[in-house]
């Protein structure tokens, strides 16, 4: 089941985002490994991944007009890894700030699902914690 992947248009928008500079942006097959991490002076250097989800079927039309034309729900994730709680927070929020409510072609506007934080010990002797800030957005789409 194919739907209009809006993660690229996303990752376009991030990329050009400069609220968030230095920080990169992968989409999840891209994203580096614990082992790759990207580090400066033994320092990471933050990033983002976005996280396309599958979609479920939308209430909506219930199959009136045929479930090919039905809308379903779906959603994306954007992941920010950086090496200390302060530096996820200020991306996290930068990215919220600019994706919550923004429509993009074949979907409707960017809705908020949660968001989570966290540490995470990673199998890198160079940075040996990430610090992850993560926000889930919902849309609706056509297959």
């Amino acid at each position: 089941m194919a739907t209009i992947d809006i993660e690229d248009q996303i990752k376009a928008r991030l990329d050009a985002l400069s609220t968030i500079a230095p920080s990169k942006v992968y989409l999840y097959e891209e994203a580096p490994l614990d082992d790759q991490l990207p580090t400066s002076n033994g320092m990471l250097v933050a990033y983002s991944v976005i996280h396309a989800g599958d979609p479920r079927s939308s209430t909506s039309d219930r199959g009136i007009c045929g479930v090919e034309k039905d809308p379903v729900e779906n959603y994306v994730i954007v992941e920010t890894i950086a090496p200390n709680t302060t530096i996820a927070k200020q991306i996290g929020k930068a990215i919220v700030d600019d994706l919550f409510g923004r429509k993009f072609e074949g979907a409707t506007a960017l809705s908020l699902g949660g968001q989570q934080r966290y540490k995470r010990k990673t199998d890198s002797t160079v940075v040996p914690y990430t610090y992850n800030y993560s926000t889930l957005f919902r849309y609706t789409t056509n297959l």
